[in-house]
């Protein structure tokens, strides 16, 4: 009520980064596993108790190649491919679009024949454009009828149908 009634600026808030701080340091670890450093392993207690906006934030940061193995061995500790929760397998679908890894194509085409939020199906789409032009306009074509109008604008528009 203070900082509505009074003249001045509020107090400064603090807020912890701790869960932020964990999401780097994860993405950080799976790094050094890239890196083929020794002594880095995975597992599903990396993750454990996280919330749904930390394991997006993980997988959104990951900004360095990561080989196909790798990407593996990540879906097979965390899951992703089989996660249905939109906020997570959006970024992880990027991440394996942007890595090339087939190992997703089914997955990917499920979801955005089942999820039209323009929120997940436009980045999915653009990402796929990039890497693979033609399946993206071909997942397009069969989806396009049911995705809200807006939408299939946007996207027809990115994808030049």
């Amino acid at each position: 009520k203070k900082w509505l009634d009074e003249p001045g600026m509020p107090e400064v808030c603090l807020f912890s980064s701790t869960l932020l701080d964990d999401a780097v340091a994860l993405g950080c670890k799976w790094k050094r596993i890239v890196d083929k450093e020794p002594g880095e392993e995975a597992s599903m207690k990396d993750i454990e108790g996280w919330d749904t906006s930390q394991v997006g934030c993980f997988l959104s940061r990951i900004d360095y190649p990561v080989p196909v193995d790798v990407l593996n061995k990540m879906d097979d500790v965390y899951g992703f491919n089989s996660s249905g929760n939109p906020e997570v397998l959006c970024p992880w679908l990027l991440l394996c679009i942007r890595n090339r890894w087939t190992g997703h194509s089914d997955v990917l085409r499920s979801f955005l024949s089942r999820v039209g939020r323009m929120k997940y199906v436009r980045p999915l789409y653009r990402a796929l454009h990039k890497t693979e032009p033609a399946t993206a306009a071909e997942i397009f074509q069969l989806n396009r009828d049911w995705y809200h109008n807006v939408c299939e604008k946007m996207v027809a528009k990115d994808l030049g149908c």
